[in-house]
């Protein structure tokens, strides 16, 4: 059985996600973000995390030039982040909008929760890598609690929020 990209993608869009920016780049690199949403933990002991990135992102060799980075996990309010950093270079970080990890790496201001990460291991993946990486400092900010996190369902942004099918992208019978 042949599967389309287009089939592929509608069906696994079923599937909600969180939305996080990897930033990366520090001395001579522009600092830069790009949009994931394939992101996981991996263990406890020791504390790892992994995502994936197309081979064919434009961001793809700046963040893979860097062996730090930072996860950082976006609230609804950072949609306009997610779509900067979704081009196909990747988006560059606005000066203010973020501080510089003690590792190099931006950190972006406003996350319910950031990560900062050391590249561990790299897999091939179809057209992606997977990063694994180790955990080597982690931020969640206890106000967070009453922020909605942004999510990707539907091919669509979204957010807890979000109670109407058609604000989901969901069509509905009359």
């Amino acid at each position: 059985m042949t599967i389309s990209n287009k089939h592929f993608r509608t069906t696994l869009g079923k599937f909600t996600t969180g939305e996080c920016v990897v930033t990366a780049g520090s001395g001579t690199v522009s600092p830069l973000g790009t949009t994931i949403n394939a992101f996981c933990s991996v263990s406890l002991e020791p504390p790892q995390i992994l995502f994936c990135l197309r081979r064919l992102a434009g961001s793809y060799a700046s963040v893979m030039a860097s062996p730090y980075f930072v996860v950082n996990i976006l609230t609804k309010d950072q949609q306009e982040i997610a779509e900067r950093c979704t081009v196909h270079g990747g988006g560059g970080l606005r000066e203010g909008e973020y501080t510089i990890s003690k590792y190099g790496p931006p950190i972006l201001k406003g996350c319910l929760a950031t990560i900062e990460c050391k590249v561990y291991k790299n897999y091939p993946g179809g057209d992606h890598t997977i990063i694994v990486a180790q955990v080597l400092d982690l931020n969640c900010d206890p106000s967070s609690v009453t922020q909605n996190p942004l999510l990707f369902f539907n091919s669509q942004y979204c957010s807890f929020g979000d109670k109407k099918p058609e604000a989901l992208g969901i069509e509905v019978a009359a």
